[in-house]
């Protein structure tokens, strides 16, 4: 399930949770969401959470985590947009997406 996460040293991430154990979550294709704090308008950019990763499945554990939340239509649309230029399964470039 695709899911939004803020963390404690203030990184968001969005990526699929694909597995919660008793200390962490596992999430697959995780992308790192910054905030443009130069606009007024909640613009961001959405890139690789660890660029090159040979496997792009991480741990998350819950000491590092403030909140697991559903990201919003806008946001999940993006995502599922930059995943689909990581993997082929779409022809665009794979730079940071800027909304």
């Amino acid at each position: 399930m695709i899911k939004y996460i803020k963390m404690s040293n203030g990184e968001m991430v969005i990526g699929n949770v694909i597995e919660r154990a008793e200390y962490s979550l596992t999430v697959e294709n995780p992308m790192i969401v910054i905030i443009d704090r130069m606009r007024n308008d909640g613009g961001y950019y959405i890139g690789e959470y660890i660029p090159m990763m040979k496997i792009n499945i991480i741990p998350m554990f819950y000491k590092d985590i403030i909140c697991v939340i559903d990201p919003d239509q806008v946001l999940l649309d993006q995502y599922r947009d930059m995943f689909n230029q990581k993997t082929g399964e779409n022809k665009k470039s794979v730079n940071p997406k800027f909304h």
